[in-house]
């Protein structure tokens, strides 16, 4: 995919590292795209940690939208178990932070 990826769902976070250095951080995944070989691919977009997108393929759009939604989800736990804060775009950055449950109901899953 180019750098002109049609984003078909994203979202933003504030983001809040170890040191207290504070972070826009916007999470995209652009539509899904077939390829010759059959697969279909996505591009994943969590700036500024992915910036340029990754690519990723799935047998179809569905399992490539759902690899890069769970690739992101790991890529924010490990920020998390690392000492980073999450926090939705509009809450207050006082607001309790988003812990690994709500960060997989971003996502409509269980956390697990």
């Amino acid at each position: 995919m180019r750098g002109d990826e049609d984003w078909v769902a994203h979202t933003e976070l504030q983001a809040c590292a170890p040191g207290g250095a504070r972070h826009r951080m916007f999470l995209a995944v652009s539509r899904p795209n077939p390829q010759a070989d059959g697969g279909w691919e996505v591009s994943l977009r969590i700036s500024p940690l992915l910036d340029p997108p990754i690519r990723l393929i799935g047998e179809d759009g569905w399992q490539a939208i759902n690899i890069a939604l769970t690739f992101a989800e790991h890529q924010l736990r490990d920020l998390i178990a690392k000492g980073w804060i999450f926090h939705l775009q509009d809450d207050p950055i006082d607001e309790l932070p988003l812990s690994p449950a709500d960060l997989a109901a971003l996502w409509g899953r269980t956390a697990g």
